[in-house]
């Protein structure tokens, strides 16, 4: 499957979970869609960041820019 396909194929089952929302009347409509638009959002952000940083042909600089993301974690989570 190509990407297109991936994302509309996503979007119809999304779809279908607005329409079982509501025709269950449960209110979570707004919710579900804002939910999909802001992961549509995410991962197309990730996904430039990470060609972006990938295309950088000095691994060593890869590796800066991968090692100080992961120093901003929190201590207390794996």
């Amino acid at each position: 499957m190509n990407s297109p396909l991936q994302l509309i194929w996503a979007l119809g089952m999304m779809a279908i979970a607005i329409a079982l929302s509501a025709w269950q009347r449960l209110g979570l409509e707004w919710n579900l869609a804002i939910a999909t638009g802001r992961t549509i959002i995410q991962l197309l952000v990730v996904g430039y960041v990470l060609a972006a940083v990938f295309a950088i042909r000095e691994p060593w600089l890869v590796l800066i820019v991968l090692g100080g993301d992961a120093g901003d974690r929190n201590p207390s989570c794996p």
